[in-house]
């Protein structure tokens, strides 16, 4: 543990190209052989202990990690491939529950060829695992991350379909909002571009997809086609594939704006509450710092909340930042007008019955989520 600290403190710290390359090169190396060995219990050590004392050393330890656990090398017939592990994030909302169905032989196909048309180089083949996950389905430790890639790696060269991994058979948690997940390998012959936004247009042509913006919309239109049936009761909307970390990071940054989209859509449809008479209380919630923002709704002319969204701090946000004006941005924009931001500090409560986040009212008293009867058997939160 002494040495993967030492390496990942000497990489923060290197002050020139070539010295990053030198201790990346040996950290990398480290972290693959506790990767092997099993040893997540080395890895989140250090990970705790440079988070407190020596924070940048503790991100690019990070990122060594995630590059290592989502990529990987096969041979197939001679022919050496890069593979790397990319998510691609649907957000959906569901007076439901959101299904996490198994996708079979022909959906896997289409998506497949959806993403190599859209997404991907012309050198890339795909391998699908068989279904969409939850949060919950997505393995927890570093190792068995890094196993899923291999695994899918190893289709490549059985051209075998590539079994669920335990955590995909466990149940998820119920939410009105949430992240569904398609989870591939992509291979590519060693040193060729992965995404198609890594290549230059082509100057005869107008018509060729290299701009993430314009990817994400025509992979969208076709992956909608596919997906809506799959998640029946759902509004979807389609995040750009990337990177399985890049992917899930930017996927829980989406989520929190349309959570609040899908809660304000939620009273309107379901109670016949609609955004201009809807009332919106921000609070900050506070441990040992800053932790999230929590958005209670209800009626502008009632005390009581009906539903609520946790809207977390992620990465180096804190409170520094100005999130309760971005969260009234996003409430304004879905038409809630009657807003109440609080600047006092509430605890991190939660219901002791139940479980579940306390809110602030508009008099700064915390409260429990309480939906008219009518609808009172609805899940209260989104995620």
């Amino acid at each position: 543990m002494a040495q993967l600290s030492w390496l990942a403190t000497g990489l923060a710290q290197a002050g020139s190209r070539l010295e990053r390359t030198h201790w990346h090169t040996r950290l990398q190396s480290l972290v693959a052989q506790l990767l092997t060995d099993g040893d997540d219990e080395a890895l989140n050590s250090v990970l705790n202990r440079l988070s407190e004392s020596e924070p940048v050393a503790h991100d690019a330890l990070m990122d060594t990690i995630e590059s290592v656990v989502e990529s990987t090398v096969v041979t197939i017939k001679d022919d050496t491939r890069d593979v790397l592990l990319i998510a691609c994030p649907l957000l959906a909302w569901s007076r439901y529950a959101i299904p996490t169905p198994v996708l079979s032989a022909k959906d896997q196909t289409a998506l497949a060829d959806a993403l190599k048309a859209t997404v991907l180089t012309r050198h890339a083949e795909v391998a699908l695992l068989g279904m969409l996950v939850g949060p919950d389905q997505i393995p927890r430790e570093f190792t068995q991350l890094a196993q899923l890639t291999r695994n899918l790696a190893e289709s490549f060269v059985t051209s075998n379909a590539t079994p669920l991994h335990a955590q995909a058979t466990e149940e998820t948690s119920r939410f009105l909002s949430d992240t569904r997940y398609l989870i591939a390998a992509v291979s590519v012959p060693r040193g060729e571009a992965i995404f198609r936004w890594q290549e230059p247009r082509a100057a005869s042509t107008s018509l060729q997809l290299n701009e993430r913006g314009e990817i994400a919309q025509v992979w969208s239109a076709q992956t909608l086609k596919i997906l809506e049936p799959l998640l029946a009761g759902c509004r979807v909307t389609v995040l750009l594939p990337e990177a399985f970390h890049a992917a899930c990071a930017a996927a829980d940054r989406a989520s929190r704006p349309h959570s609040i989209e899908a809660c304000v859509r939620f009273l309107t449809e379901a109670i016949d509450l609609p955004p201009e008479k809807q009332r919106a209380v921000i609070g900050p919630f506070y441990a040992q710092r800053l932790e999230e923002y929590r958005i209670g709704l209800g009626p502008h002319n009632d005390d009581a909340l009906y539903h609520g969204v946790v809207w977390p701090l992620l990465g180096i946000e804190d409170e520094q930042g100005d999130m309760p004006a971005e969260i009234e941005q996003v409430l304004r924009s879905l038409g809630v007008t009657d807003i109440v931001s609080h600047d006092h500090r509430f605890p991190m409560e939660y219901c002791d019955d139940c479980g579940s986040p306390m809110y602030a009212n508009a008099d700064g008293e915390l409260a429990h989520l309480e939906m008219p009867e009518s609808v009172a058997a609805q899940p209260s939160i989104l995620h």
